[in-house]
């Protein structure tokens, strides 16, 4: 075979290779939207004939068994640590139980494409937490995102024709609620529960909320379930096995291949794919105005995440490599001369006379002293026979010195004074 086809197969066989990990990771992105784009739409199909209590409480118990499964798989431990108990309790009630209540209860009054979009808001909210709890800095342009992205947000309800009577009200502060209670988790779990993995995070109370949940639905509510139609309970179903255990997995698979920066655009990418599904589900048409003001929410809510000072702040500095190969500390003037400089005076001196500076005037302290080594005197024959490889003229008259360890050996000068000391 000729060199030039060895080669077109080489190349044939490294080309899949190299796109190949692209295209998997943008499945996988792909997938986790759509799973999360239609969660909405699910939702409003299982509060069709079921309550939301009742609802919620049977997609987290329909879950369950696989997150359990997936927990000794991965042999992750389903218990938190001893003394995170308590936000073991905050989270079960903040993140799963309270907050997905809220979720189907506002559905039951709003769109599920304005649902995906009011729960966008989310991001917005983790800023503020952080700036309030983690005292994290919040630049003038993520001010002006938000500004953007409540304004948009206002003009996407006022073009939906909603009149926000008592109970559409009523569902988009559920809705509302159940964002900033979500905000509230994240920043929580970033100061205290960094330490517990994912899988321990989500396991154990996602099955407590969703008992929880259903027991109380059961004393309020008193659903009777002759009455709950198969689209439900196929929504049910759909909601426990693929929007939360499939598009889990995805994303925890996701964390692996992509940096937490761009996989956050998750939860800007999927309220798009909520309103294209929810308005080909209802059989509305979407309108230019909801097009345009959900592309400046989004838009707006891109900058929260994406500080325009930080872009332009990686631009401007010289990199760290660079600065470490030159000897300069990171926050050396960009530029400067990066190259290390000799000092003026020796660094004894300047130990020295920094020292003296520090000296409380009126205060007698001791003189510091150079420590002196212990002289060691070889006992070996090996060791001597290494130190004294001349040997001395005298010994072949016959003036041979007696070792320390036995034998008569003729050492050189350097040796018979080390013995004599």
């Amino acid at each position: 075979m000729p060199m030039s086809a060895v080669l077109e197969n080489t190349a044939k066989t490294k080309t899949p290779k190299q796109w190949l990990p692209g295209l998997i990771t943008s499945v996988m992105f792909l997938i986790v939207c759509l799973s999360w784009g239609t969660t909405w739409l699910g939702i409003k199909i299982a509060v069709e004939s079921v309550p939301p209590l009742t609802s919620a409480g049977l997609r987290f118990l329909i879950a369950f068994p696989l997150f359990l499964c997936f927990a000794r798989v991965r042999r992750e431990p389903i218990l938190f640590p001893r003394e995170s108990r308590w936000f073991f309790v905050f989270v079960t009630l903040s993140y799963f139980s309270v907050p997905y209540y809220l979720l189907n209860y506002g559905e039951m009054h709003v769109s599920s494409g304005l649902t995906a979009l009011l729960f966008s808001c989310m991001p917005v909210f983790i800023l503020i937490f952080s700036a309030l709890f983690l005292r994290e800095r919040i630049y003038f342009s993520q001010v002006v995102g938000i500004g953007i992205g409540f304004g948009s947000l206002y003009m996407i309800i006022r073009s939906q024709g909603l009149h926000l009577d008592h109970a559409e009200f009523f569902g988009v502060l559920a809705i509302l609620t159940a964002a900033i209670m979500h905000a509230l988790c994240y920043v929580i779990t970033k100061q205290k529960g960094s330490a517990i993995s994912v899988i321990t995070y989500n396991t154990l109370p996602i099955g407590i909320a969703g008992l929880m949940l259903f027991v109380a639905g059961l004393w309020f509510e008193t659903p009777t379930f002759e009455d709950i139609t198969l689209r439900s309970w196929s929504a049910l179903f759909y909601l426990g096995l693929v929007a939360s255990v499939g598009g889990f997995i995805v994303y925890f698979m996701l964390l692996k291949r992509l940096s937490p920066i761009i996989l956050s655009f998750v939860f800007i990418i999927f309220p798009v794919f909520a309103v294209i599904i929810g308005a080909w589900y209802e059989g509305v048409a979407l309108s230019r105005d909801l097009m345009l003001y959900s592309a400046i929410l989004l838009a707006g809510f891109a900058i929260t995440k994406l500080p325009i000072e930080k872009l332009l702040a990686k631009k401007i500095e010289p990199s760290t490599t660079t600065r470490e190969q030159h000897g300069c500390p990171s926050s050396h003037r960009p530029g400067t001369d990066l190259r290390p400089r000799r000092p003026l005076l020796p660094r004894r001196v300047l130990r020295f006379r920094f020292r003296r500076w520090q000296r409380v005037p009126g205060q007698q302290y001791p003189e510091r002293t150079a420590p002196q080594k212990p002289r060691q005197v070889p006992t070996q024959r090996g060791q001597r026979l290494h130190l004294c490889r001349g040997r001395h003229p005298a010994a072949e008259q016959g003036d041979a010195q007696r070792q320390p360890g036995g034998g008569d050996l003729p050492l050189a000068p350097g040796c018979r004074r080390l013995f004599q000391r």
